[in-house]
């Protein structure tokens, strides 16, 4: 459900704007009343309260047939509510504005984008990687490790003391009000439903903001939770002396359940869903849900021989540690499009990750081991990743220049300073199969020099254009047969002497 949400938001600039709102908001409706706090366990929890109210089920002890029926009519209405949605879903409901209005040619491209992004990742993996498909996976470990690390440990470490917690919800009521009748303690658990339901619309609010963020929300929550439950654990003993001492544990304990939606269990999903590239976003998703619900099973298992003062100090001790591991190895990938990430993993599997320097290593969006340890800040440069960008997608004719004076980054002799101009770069079609020509964008692109290795008329005489451009960092391909943006096979982006000199032959004999 996280995944597609957030990939959904990708549909326009206006849901993309919001994604992190989109996510909350939806996970905000789920339906456990006595694990989660959303709109449908409170719901939930109401019916019940209705239903024992009118089976007259308020008093000390349950009548089993009556309990029978109360349980049969919430289930009843659960199914009823699920088979009204999905009449609704297939005769009523309409398109999103954003769908509605968009062509079908515009579809049809939108999903022509995607494959190919898919396609060139698989392709990178095959062909670049001596034709071992599990390069995808191992450069994303490689590149992506510490953040796999911190989603699944903060998503343990958080469903570990959140659900162990709310698993024994009534345990808790039952020793805080032990002459509390089910019927009371059912309205205990509907305000605790309240106050959760409460936290994740907080968290909407902020979650998209740039100054609050992802990083920050998950943070502070973890945080929050971690002392509310080691006050409630360090000062047990104190707290359920006195009807006082009761009334504060419980408010302690409630706000527990606020800041824990105001936080990890909104951003868990989310921030797992935003910080892997597409082609391992799922993959590494699964991993982190995996591993958080192994921490909610551990806690079933563990508080079920333990004191209650020891499971809230367990709790408070797990929310700390995700807090920690929050702090050190979570990035904010608050305001990074999905489609740069996309980007800076193509670098990475093509091993010139140094060579990236967009907006996926801005130090603003990246982890602190990232940005201290390991330094990937040091590549940001916007300046010459516009120009990278604005060459990646050269449309312009070709007119030859007879003098170009640009920033000195190019590594040929003093008369010539920079790289190619787009005009130049436009030749490049030339050489290209005839389905290719036409002044768009070049079939492939690569990151360790130029694809094609034919002179241009204007570079220094004997200089093929693959090395006179090595140090832009990046480089144009072709590639015959490929698709339409797409990345070249093994030999191609490496720009090697055999394959540099048979293009230039080859782009000589075009022109």
């Amino acid at each position: 459900m996280s995944s597609s949400a957030v990939e959904r938001s990708q549909a326009s600039t206006k849901l993309r704007a919001r994604r992190g709102q989109q996510m909350v908001l939806t996970y905000s409706q789920q339906a456990r009343p006595r694990r989660e706090s959303g709109m449908g366990g409170l719901v939930n929890t109401c019916v019940i309260l209705i239903l024992m109210a009118l089976y007259h089920q308020t008093g000390s002890t349950l009548d089993p047939t009556a309990s029978r029926d109360i349980l049969a009519l919430q289930f009843a209405a659960a199914v009823a509510v699920a088979i009204f949605m999905t009449v609704w879903r297939f005769t009523k409901l309409k398109e999103s504005e954003a769908r509605a209005t968009q062509s079908l040619s515009r579809r049809v491209a939108s999903y022509a984008v995607w494959r190919a992004e898919r396609e060139d990742a698989e392709d990178i993996a095959t062909n670049v990687g001596h034709r071992q498909r599990r390069l995808l996976y191992t450069t994303a470990l490689k590149w992506f490790g510490p953040r796999l690390v911190g989603t699944s440990t903060a998503w343990a470490a958080s469903n570990f003391a959140f659900y162990g917690n709310k698993l024994f919800l009534f345990s808790f009521i039952a020793t805080l009000y032990p002459d509390a009748t089910p019927f009371e303690r059912m309205q205990w658990a509907a305000l605790n439903n309240a106050i959760g339901l409460l936290g994740y619309w907080a968290a909407a609010a902020v979650v998209d903001s740039p100054r609050y963020g992802r990083r920050n929300l998950q943070l502070f929550g973890l945080s929050a939770t971690g002392v509310c439950f080691l006050a409630c654990g360090a000062g047990y003993p104190a707290l359920t002396s006195s009807p006082a001492g009761y009334r504060v544990f419980q408010t302690l304990y409630f706000l527990s359940g606020f800041f824990c939606q105001f936080g990890p269990n909104c951003t868990n999903s989310l921030a797992a869903a935003e910080v892997f590239p597409t082609d391992v976003r799922t993959t590494f998703h699964g991993v982190s849900s995996a591993l958080g619900k192994v921490g909610a099973l551990a806690a079933n298992v563990v508080f079920g021989y333990v004191s209650v003062q020891t499971t809230f100090l367990l709790s408070a001790a797990a929310s700390l540690a995700g807090a920690l591991v929050t702090l050190v190895l979570l990035p904010d990938p608050s305001t990074l499009t999905l489609d740069e990430l996309d980007r800076a993993h193509k670098y990475m599997l093509l091993g010139s990750f140094e060579h990236y320097h967009g907006e996926a290593v801005n130090p603003r969006r990246l982890s602190l081991l990232e940005r201290w340890v390991l330094d990937w800040s040091a590549h940001y440069d916007p300046a010459l990743d516009a120009a990278h960008q604005d060459l990646q997608t050269f449309t312009a004719p070709f007119t030859p220049p007879t003098s170009y004076h640009g920033p000195p980054s190019y590594h040929g002799p003093p008369s010539y300073h920079g790289p190619p101009p787009a005009g130049a770069l436009a030749m490049l079609s030339l050489s290209l199969p005839p389905g290719a020509r036409g002044g768009a964008a070049p079939r492939a692109w690569a990151l360790s020099g130029w694809g094609i290795g034919g002179a241009a008329p204007w570079a220094p005489a004997g200089e093929p254009l693959g090395r006179a451009v090595n140090s832009a960092s990046w480089a144009h391909g072709a590639r015959p047969g490929a698709a339409a943006g797409r990345l070249p096979a093994m030999g191609e982006e490496r720009g090697d002497e055999d394959d540099a000199a048979a293009a230039g032959a080859k782009a000589a004999s075009v022109v």
